[in-house]
């Protein structure tokens, strides 16, 4: 590979201890400013990645099969790019491992990493590990699509039993396949592996629901999804977004974009440790010090459990009820264990997670912050 790709460098760990630390808003802004030049910066990224070889725009795009505006515009006015494919694309033309390119797809561009239980990553994963480039791994993709939608439907239809479809054993499966008919092979041997996708994503995002909508009385409000979201909710365009995105991810496995899943975490009252846990089920980095909008919200869920523990722990209690998931049940039941050893005492609560989050983020001025902050802003209206 020609140029040096640095996506992590270490600091993050450092700067999410200091961030853990940090007591009120005046110590925010202090690490938010002796950390400036830490945060990931997606203009500087692609810079350093035209420049590191002595390509010129021209030069570079034609590299990733790309046009010269496109790599202008994210150079001189740091636009990103506009899909998860283009980020993926663009992984490709600079020959990233599928390690970079998962770290890439993460940082920049908040996007879920590679999957091996999606069928359209399953085949980049493929074509990058087999040295293709991006255009023939998306002529794979034509060559695959109508006999996947078959196989998939002709699956869901007849239910068939699920067998042992861990992760891992695929990803690795998947690695050692040396040409296509054995990728085609893969692909009909582990059919319902890609129906199953996400399930734990799904259950946890449900089991979360249910216990935030077990006090609601309201005969016409039935525990759901969309009762979950009128009672917390006041814009009718962000609650039909939240329903069909919800729909999207059980129908259609297709994941949610980063911020709307945080937005989502926020407002069921989720610690810290589950909004990450969530982050991961979806294949996204946990909330990452080093962006200073998922700073400012660490901050505040931080804030929020520590001024009202009832919240982690009544979360606990619940979650462990409605979850089938063994991990989860064992977290939730340290998360009790904890609380029962300190002698916890109930105390009242001054507000949810989503009220320190919104207090906190008006607090800064930020220019990423505007695709967040529209979520969580439009829920109130």
């Amino acid at each position: 590979m020609e140029t040096s790709i640095s996506i992590k460098d270490g600091r993050t760990v450092v700067m999410l201890d200091e961030l853990q630390r940090c007591e009120d808003i005046d110590d925010l802004r202090l690490i938010l400013d002796k950390n400036s030049q830490y945060f990931t910066d997606w203009k500087t990224f692609i810079n350093n990645m035209v420049n590191i070889d002595g390509y010129s725009y021209r030069r570079f795009a034609q590299k990733c099969g790309m046009s010269h505006n496109t790599i202008a515009s994210w150079c001189e006015k740091g636009l990103l790019p506009r899909s998860r494919n283009q980020f993926i694309q663009l992984g490709f033309g600079l020959q990233m491992s599928l390690d970079e390119m998962n770290e890439f797809l993460q940082r920049y561009g908040k996007y879920p990493k590679l999957y091996t239980k999606n069928i359209e990553d399953a085949i980049f994963i493929f074509a990058l590990n087999q040295g293709m480039t991006y255009k023939a791994a998306m002529s794979l993709q034509s060559q695959f699509h109508l006999a996947m939608d078959n196989s998939l439907n002709a699956a869901a239809r007849d239910q068939a039993p699920s067998g042992n479809y861990e992760t891992i054993y695929l990803h690795t499966e998947l690695l050692s396949l040396r040409d296509i008919k054995q990728f085609e092979r893969f692909v009909s041997d582990n059919i319902n592996a890609f129906i199953s996708s996400y399930e734990k994503l799904i259950s946890f995002i449900d089991a979360y629901i249910e216990i935030n909508t077990l006090d609601l009385t309201d005969e016409d409000l039935q525990p759901s999804l969309n009762s979950f979201l009128h009672s917390k909710m006041k814009s009718p365009r962000l609650i039909n977004h939240y329903n069909k995105m919800i729909s999207r991810l059980r129908s259609r496995r297709i994941v949610p974009k980063r911020n709307a899943l945080i937005v989502l975490g926020v407002f069921l009252d989720m610690s810290l440790s589950d909004v990450n846990q969530m982050l991961t089920m979806a294949g996204m980095e946990p909330l990452c010090a080093k962006d200073k909008v998922e700073c400012i919200i660490i901050y505040a869920i931080e804030n929020a459990i520590l001024n009202n523990p009832d919240i982690e722990f009544s979360n606990a209690l619940l979650l462990k009820n409605f979850t089938e998931n063994p991990e989860i049940r064992e977290n939730c039941q340290k998360i009790i264990n904890m609380y029962e050893m300190n002698d916890y005492m109930s105390k009242e609560e001054d507000g949810g997670v989503a009220n320190y989050v919104i207090e906190a983020l008006q607090q800064f001025d930020i220019p990423d912050m505007s695709d967040i902050s529209a979520l969580i802003h439009d829920s109130l209206d």
